[in-house]
């Protein structure tokens, strides 16, 4: 009788399906944990940001030789990257130029001065749709 010699060389069908379902399971597992862990980045970043913001603009408002105290609107959003047409406004631009726009919920970052100077960061979601991001964040930002 003659024998086969030859060898065989390469994988079954059946273990490149096994390969390849445990890739899919390890896939599977992954990519929710990355997305969340991404968004929780992401939120963290706004957080800093928010923060920073925050500290420049009450930092403006307690300055009482920048004139930005006398020239804000209280009780009104104001845009961080706008050079609008007020004094506040170009003053807020000028001192914040490179703020990143907000990445959990991509949008502006605004400040909201109450009338008793007190500062809160807000990205607005939609037009007039803003949510709290510092110091007091809302449900996507805690």
């Amino acid at each position: 009788m003659l024998k086969n010699n030859k060898k065989k060389s390469g994988y079954t069908l059946m273990e490149l399906i096994i390969v390849l379902s445990i890739i899919a399971l390890l896939a599977a597992i992954a990519i929710p944990k990355y997305s969340k862990m991404t968004m929780e980045a992401k939120k963290s970043t706004d957080k800093m940001n928010a923060k920073l913001i925050h500290n420049n603009v009450s930092i403006l408002l307690a300055d009482s030789t920048s004139g930005f105290s006398e020239a804000i609107s209280y009780n009104t959003y104001i845009k961080i990257t706008d050079s609008g047409h007020s004094i506040a406004e170009q003053k807020i631009a000028s001192t914040f130029q490179n703020v990143p726009k907000a990445k959990a919920i991509p949008g502006d970052f605004f400040a909201y001065i109450k009338t008793d100077e007190s500062v809160e960061i807000y990205v607005e979601k939609n037009t007039g749709n803003y949510i709290a991001v510092y110091p007091k964040g809302e449900d996507l930002y805690n």
